[in-house]
Order: structure tokens, then C-alpha cells, then sequence
């Protein structure tokens, strides 16, 4: 096997290797593109929907795909159930969360517990996982019959409503 092999030249300003200025401008713009992918996806408008949408509809996850488990939600007036078949050692876990729907960017901080089993409209589903005192959102992209498009944003509780 033939190997190909160049001069290295010193540049003059930083004194790097020309090769290495070269990746490092490459590294830079494609680090530079990557975050305005990212920034332009968190852009992405969100759908309104209710909470009579949500209840009593089974959904089966399929993006991201996790190998060895499948992934069911599931909403209640009041809760969403999250519930994970693991192949390997055939067993379920099922997760009860309260979650309501909010119109207004979710805090940080707060869990709404009065919001909660109301009729509401909004962009966003808020949950609250108690066993690790967290609040969790979702914007919600798109609701069709068939599908369900979240887009997941999480938040830390620091205090409770």
C-alpha cells in the first residue's frame, strides 16, 4: 500500500503547521454549522392542541429508535402513562405522571399542580416526575391522527407550586 506524503510547511501568523490551520478552519466552520442546525430545529413553531386531544390515545414511540425496547405513552385527564417493554429481559416499566398544557413558556422552577386534569390549550406539555422532584416539557410540533411530534426541552424544579 502506497502512502502520499506532503512537505509541512510552518505558518507564518500562528505558528502552526499549514495542514493544522487548514483542519482547524474546518473544524471551526463545521463546529459553526452544527450549532445553526441545532438553533434553526429549537425554532421549530409549535402546534396548539388540548387536553381532550391527547386522552385516550395510545402512542407507540418509533423516533428514537432504542433497540431492545419499546416505548408506549399514553394520556388520562390528570396523567400520562409511559410505558417501556424491554426485550431482553421481557419486563415492563410503567411511569404515572401528572402533566397539564400550557400556552405559556414553562418555568423553570414551577409545576402548576391547580393546571393539572383542567381542559387547557397550549404549546407545551409539562410533566412532573415526583420520585426525582423533576419537571419535564415538551413543545408540541405537529398532531395528526396518526402521529405525534415532540420536541424535548427539560427543566430542573427548584421549587414546587
Amino acid at each position: 500500500m502506497t502512502s502520499v506524503w506532503r512537505k509541512a510547511y510552518r505558518h507564518r501568523e500562528y505558528g502552526l503547521l499549514t495542514g493544522e490551520v487548514i483542519i482547524m478552519k474546518k473544524t471551526i466552520i463545521t463546529v459553526l454549522c452544527f450549532y445553526s442546525a441545532l438553533y434553526a430545529c429549537a425554532q421549530t413553531s409549535a402546534m396548539e392542541i388540548s387536553t381532550s386531544q391527547l386522552v385516550g390515545t395510545k402512542w407507540e414511540r418509533v423516533l428514537p429508535e432504542e433497540r431492545g425496547a419499546s416505548h408506549t405513552l399514553m394520556f388520562t385527564e390528570t396523567t400520562d402513562v409511559d410505558s417501556t417493554f424491554y426485550d431482553l429481559i421481557e419486563t415492563y416499566s410503567v411511569a404515572y405522571n401528572n402533566y397539564y398544557i400550557t400556552d405559556e413558556q414553562p418555568s423553570y422552577t414551577l409545576f402548576h399542580a391547580d393546571y393539572v386534569g383542567k381542559e387547557r390549550k397550549g404549546s407545551y406539555i409539562v410533566f412532573y416526575y415526583p420520585k426525582c422532584k423533576e419537571v419535564d416539557y415538551w413543545t408540541v410540533v405537529s398532531l395528526t391522527d396518526d402521529e405525534l411530534l415532540l420536541f424535548p426541552k427539560r427543566i430542573r424544579e427548584k421549587q414546587r407550586a
